[in-house]
């Protein structure tokens, strides 16, 4: 029992430790090579887009000997904005700043 728990300790530890690594290479500086460095500076949407996703469902009504007596298909257009955002991140120790872009279907501010 203790050795199984101790094996679950330690992958958890992993996870928990390779995600922390991440974040930090996430925000890590290119100039000075410091991990977990970036901050943001602003945040702005460049463009937005309205799009729409069509969702298809097909029902199928059965009898009591299983076989098929009606399909009806359901065919639902939903509005899906997406934006385009700029973000300007800032190294707190050489002060270099960095833009980059990225896609969202989410409004976030």
């Amino acid at each position: 029992m203790g050795a199984v728990a101790f094996i679950v300790f330690v992958i958890i530890d992993l996870f928990i430790i390779s995600s922390l690594v991440k974040k930090g290479a996430e925000k890590k500086c290119h100039k000075c090579g410091r991990r977990r460095a970036k901050y943001e500076l602003k945040t702005e949407v460049i463009e937005e887009e309205s799009t729409t996703v069509t969702k298809t469902s097909e029902n199928e009504v059965k009898s009591l000997n299983d076989k098929p007596v009606k399909t009806t298909i359901n065919e639902v257009v939903k509005p899906a904005p997406k934006y385009k955002y700029e973000v300007q991140m800032k190294c707190r120790y050489c002060g270099d700043i960095t833009t980059s872009t990225f896609v969202s279907s989410k409004k976030l501010h």
